[in-house]
């Protein structure tokens, strides 16, 4: 499956960085919407949802045509703050569950491909493979959540849940391939844990790219 790309036409600055900011937390991919207007191609992805704000929406006035084709969902945000919660509600009203469940997600450099089952840093394969792939998406899809050894231990077969020590052992397999320990966080005698502050810092991209905006960051291709 493409990737999912929000278009983020908040004028706000504080509104349009919490857009950037959740749905880099949730695996989409944003652009502006001049960055959508004006590339002379778009990376192959599903146009999910359209934020604008109300002088967002006057500065787009004469690009309303435009707006009508993208046949997507536009999100009128009212003043006041935008929160993660109402970002998730967004996204469980207007995207179809099987659409996000199937969707590459991509988190700046990191992007996991669930149709093949891979994981890459910048356009790097990691050799995240197995059960250490199906623990890390856990994590993944559970970002800022505390993940109990007992639930990581449910991505492994039967003959391997003899002790819970399995779990770090491939735990730490995964913070080698990534080559940033710091990411995934352990919570003494619970867990372990993907902090979205974390990934934000360490699997962004430079500022210039971090966005993952139509002209320098393509989802991988299913």
């Amino acid at each position: 499956m493409d990737a999912l790309y929000v278009i983020n036409a908040a004028a706000d600055r504080e509104v349009h960085d919490s857009i950037e900011r959740y749905a880099f937390w949730e695996g989409f991919c944003t652009c502006s919407l001049s960055d959508y207007l004006g590339a002379p191609e778009l990376p192959a992805g599903k146009w999910a949802m359209l934020y604008l704000d109300k002088e967002g929406a006057k500065r787009l006035a004469s690009d309303t045509m435009d707006l009508l084709r993208l046949r997507l969902p536009v999100i009128l945000i009212s003043s006041g703050p935008f929160s993660f919660q109402m970002f998730r509600r967004h996204m469980q009203l207007y995207i179809e569950e099987k659409t996000l469940e199937n969707r590459t997600l991509c988190f700046g450099g990191l992007q996991i491909c669930k149709g093949r089952r891979e994981v890459r840093m910048k356009d790097r394969a990691l050799k995240i493979r197995g059960y250490n792939y199906d623990i890390f998406l856990k994590l993944l899809e559970h970002i800022g959540e505390v993940v109990t050894r007992e639930e990581i231990n449910r991505c492994l077969p039967k003959r391997h849940r003899r002790t819970l020590r399995n779990v770090d052992t491939h735990i730490k397999e995964i913070r080698r391939e990534i080559g940033a320990k710091e990411l995934i966080r352990c919570v003494r005698s619970v867990g372990y844990s993907i902090p979205a502050d974390r990934l934000w810092e360490t699997a962004g991209m430079d500022k210039k790219e971090k966005y993952c905006s139509v002209y320098n960051q393509p989802p991988v291709q299913p």
